[in-house]
């Protein structure tokens, strides 16, 4: 059962508003009085969690890169096969793609990644670490799972392990853009199909090419 807003506790309401408005407007497009005004409550109520919005920023973008990995790397570390793999890597991304674009036609932003990506220089040092560390920890997760479809004879044992991870890595790295840029998710959706097809075709064993 879903907790309540009554029911959770005032910080997490407070990361949860702050992550929609960092994900719509970026760091200099919120205060903590337009965060006030949509929890109901004071100033002096998300001050006493936070003093100053770098903070709140910081703690908002290392939990998101946190809750991040942790999905791809229950992806990425199963036992699945590599097209279940890449097709589940779709999906994570267009849950959260439709959260912010229910009509699945808009281009509105929706990754909190790639909003502080590109307010590198504006966010405190621990939240760009976070930064980082999700991106090596990315990497590090789908190149053990293409690893594992080479031991479970999905590829041919002599598969580029790296060279085949890195266009999985990339999507995951560019999908809010990809999907900006298209104004749409079916753009993204088919380039994972076309990666899945791709490198099966390449380097597939048989028996386990994707269906067309």
């Amino acid at each position: 059962m879903k907790a309540t807003p009554a029911q959770v506790p005032m910080k997490e309401r407070i990361k949860e508003v702050a992550t929609d408005m960092l994900i719509a407007h970026g760091s200099s497009g919120f205060r903590f009085q337009q965060i006030a005004q949509a929890l109901d409550c004071t100033r002096g109520n998300i001050h006493y969690h936070y003093r100053h919005k770098h903070e709140l920023v910081e703690d908002v973008t290392i939990e998101y890169c946190q809750r991040t990995i942790g999905h791809f790397d229950q992806i990425w570390l199963s036992d699945s096969t590599l097209s279940q793999k890449i097709q589940l890597s779709m999906q994570f991304n267009e849950m959260r793609y439709l959260k912010r674009n229910p009509q699945g036609d808009t281009s509105h932003p929706w990754s909190l990644i790639a909003r502080m990506r590109l307010e590198s220089a504006l966010i405190t040092p621990a939240a760009r670490e976070a930064l980082a560390r999700y991106s090596h920890e990315l990497q590090r997760s789908v190149v053990a799972g293409v690893r594992r479809a080479v031991e479970k004879g999905e590829l041919r044992p002599d598969t580029p392990v790296e060279m085949v991870a890195l266009p999985i890595i990339e999507m995951a790295n560019s999908a809010d853009p990809i999907t900006r840029d298209a104004g749409r998710f079916d753009r993204l959706r088919q380039m994972y199909q076309a990666v899945d097809r791709l490198i099966h075709d390449a380097y597939g064993m048989a028996g386990h090419r994707p269906a067309p």
